[in-house]
């Protein structure tokens, strides 16, 4: 039931910085810190879900530390709904990974799987309000984690 509760939170929570972001009243918040760090947290965090799903999960990374400014709460927001969705529609001895690249001046961060994935046709409209992409029995979402995440589609790459 605890738990339960605490994805409640989290859920009015996001819902609340969703709207928020539509509105133009949240900003990022950058602080320095080390991002390869959060992120293998981000990792760990998701380690218990993939022994219960029987999912081949790793972490990779270019370099063992990046120190940069970054805004935490966006990160972890964004991961957690990627990583989600991908062990939500990733099937039992399938896998997943979560990666950090940093090349050029430029962070990339992903999260690959080889689950149902996403139609090329379906790409852009993942952002728009409440989509869901159609999976028949397998839609367990409300579409709108996408939308939380809209405010940085510019530096948000669906493949």
């Amino acid at each position: 039931m605890l738990n339960n509760a605490q994805r409640l939170y989290q859920l009015v929570d996001q819902l609340m910085d969703f709207r928020k972001t539509e509105q133009g009243l949240k900003k990022l918040e950058l602080a320095e810190g080390d991002i390869v760090h959060l992120m293998q947290d981000i990792f760990t965090s998701f380690l218990e879900l993939s022994v219960q799903k029987n999912i081949k999960y790793t972490f990779k990374a270019n370099r063992p530390e990046f120190i940069c400014y970054f805004d935490r709460d966006a990160i972890e927001k964004i991961c957690n709904n990627l990583l989600s969705n991908a062990f939500k529609y990733t099937r039992p001895g399938d896998r997943v990974e979560l990666g950090f690249e940093h090349q050029n001046d430029q962070m990339l961060l992903t999260v690959s799987d080889t689950g149902l994935g996403i139609a090329s046709a379906d790409h852009e409209r993942v952002f728009e309000r409440f989509y869901q992409v159609n999976y028949s029995d397998e839609n367990w979402g409300s579409g709108w984690g996408w939308l939380l995440q809209k405010a940085w589609q510019n530096y948000i790459v669906v493949q």
